[in-house]
């Protein structure tokens, strides 16, 4: 498996890229596990591990997305092969999903025995750990949209989702983020304290603090209200194993000085760190 390549950043705590032969095409989510170990789906080839500095190869699902759950299961969705899939204890376990009716995007696993998952247009489901769908919310339940980019979800039952591109488009609809508060939806825009209409990243750690990151800055929500958190353009987000915040952002930006660096946030102490890749490791 030597030629599955990992560039790490982070000091281990985000990988922003897999490189196979020294390319990055094709590859996938990127999760890590409180351990520490990595997993990614390559599109073609299915899902892989890192441990030990080595890549265990898991399946050759031709998975879209996966997602860690509290138990430390692995699941993942495959639209190509119709079903989202569970790895526990070195077996994976597959349920169908009839894609025609619900094109399930990206997936987070929930509190509750439950896994969230986005789709193309048919709304926001909640399956429970057999597979089985247990919700279907649209529009008329309190969504902003039936379409969903980004979704991050929190030990103790929220739910947050971005229905904003994330890529450059001209005449795209932002229609902000969606929260699920274990009761029912509320939607926030830059009406109500988002930043950006175009959401690039959602960290959400609990009831009482989420972040929600875009090139006009990050916004932070504190259990009753979005509130102004930081003016960085953010590229990246994501949780830290020690529970801190990171945020891939720019010094300097528009100056001949730009450059990439890394920001991370702790017991309300900001920290700053200069971008440097390690070699790939073999």
């Amino acid at each position: 498996m030597g030629l599955f390549n990992p560039i790490l950043s982070f000091c281990d705590v985000i990988v922003e890229q897999v490189y196979i032969n020294g390319d990055s095409s094709g590859v996938g989510d990127i999760e890590i596990d409180q351990n520490g170990d990595i997993y990614t789906i390559i599109y073609s080839k299915g899902v892989f591990k890192y441990s030990d500095n080595k890549w265990i190869y898991l399946n050759n699902n031709s998975a879209n997305d996966i997602s860690i759950d509290n138990n430390g299961i692995i699941w993942s969705c495959s639209p190509k092969n119709s079903n989202l899939g569970k790895y526990t204890e070195g077996i994976w376990t597959f349920y169908p999903v009839n894609y025609e009716s619900y094109y399930v995007s990206e997936i987070s696993a929930g509190i509750d025995d439950s896994i969230w998952a986005l789709t193309l247009g048919s709304g926001i489901l909640r399956f429970d750990r057999n597979g089985t769908i247990q919700s279907v919310f649209t529009e008329n339940d309190g969504l902003s949209s039936c379409w969903g980019n980004l979704i991050d979800t929190t030990r103790d039952g929220h739910v947050w989702i971005s229905h904003t591109s994330i890529n450059f488009c001209e005449g795209c609809i932002y229609k902000g983020v969606s929260h699920y508060n274990g009761e029912k939806w509320e939607i926030y825009t830059t009406d109500n304290g988002l930043l950006n209409k175009e959401v690039r990243s959602i960290v959400a750690f609990s009831a009482t603090e989420a972040y929600i990151g875009g090139y006009g800055g990050i916004s932070k929500y504190n259990g009753n209200e979005l509130e102004t958190f930081a003016n960085y353009r953010v590229d990246k987000m994501s949780k830290g194993i020690d529970g801190s915040l990171w945020v891939a952002t720019w010094a300097d930006y528009n100056t001949p000085n730009s450059r990439q660096i890394y920001l991370r946030y702790k017991n309300r102490e900001i920290f700053q760190y200069e971008r440097k890749d390690s070699e790939a490791l073999s």
